[in-house]
């Protein structure tokens, strides 16, 4: 998060961090990958690095996104229906970015390390390069497009327009994704809403949006917690934070909070387990709970970021209109095959240049 509030990721450069959802800055067409601390104190004290080159899948995203629908929808759709990407690059591009916003694509990105690719990055466009040059006043970058004779292990379209409110079930976003009717109906027990993948304002400002005036359920928490402290101050002068607060939602300091498996929404000792549905990046059920708190839990794990679930006590879907799609209800993800880093490790951005054999 505080990579893209503050600019700290540059198109054409080379970033490495000791977290595992870094390849979140590919948003921003540089090359970024969660490295061990072996790594990190390499590039730290040498100033480069190196990685192995794998093949690149390209994702080319077309038409506009349903009401009710988000990119948290897109990935679960790639998720399941392309499975595991290791060990390849993800790029994604297509005519669809410009109705995106950057958190928006963020979310693609961050969540891509589920996917197990290497790397993910997006092609430039000027809603991006004005981004990062708000950010970074006088400073010359020279953004990346991929070759016009570049060779991918496969060039798949997705058409947005098409795509409908998802779930992922547990244990495992890949090919494990369904409809969010399907599990309409499941009670819940809590709720979260953050993470580097949803935790952003955009995030903050849907969830406002559907609890205004609206109280949660007396039998399920609902914990918010905001990326970061620009997040949390935006959320407080645009009235999100108060509008939560009057639903009921327990809004934390800004944080990973429970979506890393230390606090702040972590089922305590002797607590028994049942569902829960949380908008994160990760949703690992052994690091969201406590041994005593087994046996396993059953975790929903849909997208962002309709706050109905948490207000009717289970998972809720909206029938359209003019269409037989549906809303969703409340929030995501995760899959345990990444360590937790420390988080006193610091960025690293090596070589201002172009990351040779990397489309980005």
């Amino acid at each position: 998060m505080l990579v893209a509030d503050h600019g700290y990721a540059i198109p054409g450069e080379v970033l490495v961090c000791g977290d595992s959802h870094t390849c979140s800055a590919g948003v921003f067409n540089c090359a970024a990958r969660g490295t061990g601390s072996p790594d990190m104190l390499y590039a730290a004290a040498k100033g480069e690095t190196w990685f192995r080159v794998g093949e690149t899948v390209r994702y080319e995203l077309e038409g506009e996104l349903p009401e009710d629908v988000s990119t948290k929808d897109v990935f679960l759709h790639i998720a399941d229906k392309f499975g595991d990407h290791a060990p390849m690059n993800v790029e994604y591009g297509g005519p669809a970015l410009a109705n995106l916003s950057i958190n928006a694509r963020r979310t693609l990105s961050t969540m891509s390390a589920e996917l197990s690719a290497e790397f993910a990055t997006f092609e430039p466009d000027d809603v991006m390069l004005d981004y990062v040059r708000e950010r970074n006043p006088g400073l010359e970058f020279e953004a990346q497009y991929s070759d016009a004779d570049a060779a991918y292990a496969a060039v798949r379209i997705v058409d947005l327009s098409a795509i409908e409110p998802q779930v992922a079930l547990p244990d495992s976003v890949l090919n494990n994704s369904q409809p969010v009717g399907a599990v309409a109906g499941t009670k819940i027990d809590q709720a979260f809403i953050g993470s580097c993948a949803n935790g952003t304002l955009d995030d903050l400002a849907v969830a406002a949006k559907v609890l205004k005036g609206r109280r949660v359920a007396d039998s399920v928490r609902l914990i918010v917690t905001p990326g970061s402290q620009n997040i949390y101050r935006d959320a407080l002068r645009a009235g999100y934070i108060e509008t939560l607060m009057d639903a009921g939602a327990v809004v934390t300091n800004s944080t990973c909070g429970a979506c890393g498996g230390g606090n702040l929404g972590i089922l305590a000792p002797g607590r028994p387990v049942s569902r829960r549905v949380p908008v994160t990046s990760r949703d690992g059920w052994a690091r969201q709970t406590r041994a005593s708190s087994w046996p396993r839990p059953l975790p929903l794990r849909p997208p962002p970021l309709k706050g109905r679930s948490p207000i009717r006590e289970r998972c809720w879907r909206k029938e359209r209109r003019h269409d037989t799609r549906t809303c969703r209800q409340g929030l995501e993800i995760r899959r345990q095959h990444q360590h937790r880093p420390d988080p006193s490790r610091a960025c690293a951005v090596v070589h201002r240049r172009r990351a040779d054999g990397l489309r980005i």
